[in-house]
């Protein structure tokens, strides 16, 4: 897929041809593996300031915090290539962390 107007592919004569299944597929997984990779950046960093926190002692052991999570049958992520299913996925945690009252960090 070579870079255009984002209307379809630019041929080396200058030519705007029709995206293609294939080529809407490409991006579409390109995108979520983008949002994917954003999550993961962000888990990250708390995990980090997690382990920051927890080193100099200002953070209690919290694993009551995840029996509680596991008993509310938290949404499964099951990878699947569809976008929608990810941001559900995301959103229904969110709900989930927000009821629990889950700490942001």
């Amino acid at each position: 897929m070579r870079p255009g107007n984002g209307r379809g592919n630019t041929s080396h004569e200058g030519e705007t041809h029709p995206l293609t299944a294939a080529d809407l597929t490409n991006l579409l997984l390109l995108e979520l593996l983008q949002k994917q990779n954003e999550q993961i950046q962000r888990q990250s960093k708390h995990l980090q300031l997690l382990a920051k926190a927890r080193e100099k002692g200002r953070i209690k052991d919290n694993s009551h915090m995840f029996k509680t999570l596991a008993n509310h049958n938290p949404p499964m992520y099951n990878s699947v290539t569809n976008l929608k299913a990810f941001e559900d996925w995301i959103r229904g945690m969110k709900k989930l962390f927000d009821a629990l009252q889950c700490p942001e960090d």
